[in-house]
């Protein structure tokens, strides 16, 4: 697993790429009062005195694209929020590339680009002129921001009388409303009741599906699961680990048991990471899938045929040909179906050094949609030899006779059916 992100355009090819940052440092220098006249750097260094510089973004790479929605997940002090700041153009970048296509709208600290002392209408008008937007234009818009934030009693009443409810369902609304590119927002689930979650979550989808980039950094992990597309991990001013949000908040949870449950681990094994388990005696060696024709690839036809092809690898000449269960999980990490091969009574030799086993769909039933497989084996007493999540992906394409059809497929597969007239 690589989990240094260098090149992260395999993601979407064919799409425009919003965001690209390459080596980028942020470094700040720690201590109260501290005189930066030359004068004074000079006498330093003739002290020998070094100012304690701390450094929160260490050469990080990123790609980020039109249409995606990326999360983002780390302990406090990893640069989660910095990078924010630096993306929306907030704080300056020590040195690195940072480019930005579009416009960005960012929700970070509540209250954030908020003068107490101005009106909700006032306000309003000075995070248009931030973004770039005319005041003419904002003059138009004006009534469906505070609409929508559900403040119209308001408009004319300084924020510094805002409850902080209010402050951030206005922050939200001029966001939602002025049709930025980009959308930064940091832990905006957390705040707010259910009614404004609820808002939240609906611009959410509504936001993506016109092809606008979200960028969410959030400590929740089951919101980054519902949410995004792909997570990024920082630790170390880095990226750690980048990927489908599954893999990457299933990583971040074992890295956050072994930095806190495993007393005593060495400093430098903290971020080891593995989406395997067992004990390696027997491992999965290759997981490849075939079409009907017998041809690999990761992309199959609803309604052909499929093979998933298991191979294997012993390292103990004692074992017997395994237990083998593929599970079948969608976008979210959920499971879709547990398929299992229980070897017959009289497979209890020992097997070879390689092998396989052939799993042969006649007929594929998912729905379009994106795949993956976890793979498992073990022996007859339920010892785990091996344990892969995320061994494979792979992406279901409609029927062709369906392509012509715009209809929405709810559901995880296509239930074998006929239609009977009753005219």
């Amino acid at each position: 697993m690589d989990s240094q992100a260098n090149d992260s355009s395999t993601y979407h090819p064919e799409r425009k790429r919003a965001v690209r940052i390459r080596n980028l440092v942020k470094r700040y220098v720690l201590g109260g009062g501290i005189d930066l006249s030359l004068k004074s750097k000079v006498m330093a260094k003739l002290k020998g005195q070094k100012p304690d510089i701390l450094t929160v973004l260490n050469g990080l790479d990123l790609d980020l694209y039109g249409g995606e929605a990326v999360g983002i997940c780390g302990a406090n002090g990893a640069g989660k929020s910095t990078l924010l700041k630096i993306i929306a153009g907030i704080i300056p970048p020590t040195s690195g590339e940072v480019e930005v296509e579009g416009r960005v709208a960012s929700l970070l600290e509540l209250g954030a680009g908020f003068h107490p002392e101005m009106t909700g209408e006032e306000n309003v008008l000075l995070n248009g002129v931030l973004l770039g937007i005319s005041e003419k234009d904002l003059r138009k818009k004006m009534s469906g921001v505070f609409r929508a934030a559900g403040l119209e009693r308001f408009r004319s009443t300084p924020v510094k009388h805002y409850s902080s409810g209010m402050v951030q369902r206005l922050a939200f609304s001029i966001a939602s409303n002025l049709d930025p590119d980009i959308m930064i927002l940091d832990e905006i689930f957390a705040v707010g009741d259910i009614v404004f979650q609820r808002v939240a979550s609906e611009f959410f989808y509504r936001f993506k599906a016109l092809n606008k980039t979200i960028v969410l950094v959030s400590h929740d992990l089951s919101i980054l699961e519902r949410f995004c597309d792909r997570v990024i991990m920082i630790a170390d001013g880095r990226v750690l680990l980048d990927g489908p949000s599954k893999m990457v908040t299933h990583q971040y949870a074992i890295l956050y048991w072994q930095s806190n449950e495993q007393i005593g681990t060495p400093e430098e094994e903290r971020y080891f990471l593995t989406n395997r388990g067992g004990d390696q005696r027997m491992r999965l060696a290759q997981l490849e899938l075939l079409n009907e024709k017998g041809e690999k690839g990761t992309i199959v036809r609803q309604g052909s045929a499929m093979t998933i092809r298991v191979a294997m690898e012993s390292h103990d000449e004692d074992l017997s040909h395994p237990v083998v269960s593929v599970r079948i999980q969608d976008d979210w990490g959920e499971v879709i179906s547990s398929l299992i091969y229980v070897p017959p009574d009289e497979r209890t030799e020992s097997c070879p050094e390689s092998f396989h086993y052939d799993l042969v769909f006649d007929e594929l039933l998912l729905n379009p949609g994106h795949y993956s497989l976890q793979v498992t084996l073990q022996t007859r007493g339920g010892w785990i030899l091996d344990s892969h999540t995320f061994a494979e992906s792979f992406i279901v394409l409609p029927r062709e006779e369906s392509e012509e059809y715009e209809v929405y497929l709810g559901g995880v597969f296509s239930h074998p059916c006929h239609w009977v007239t009753g005219i």
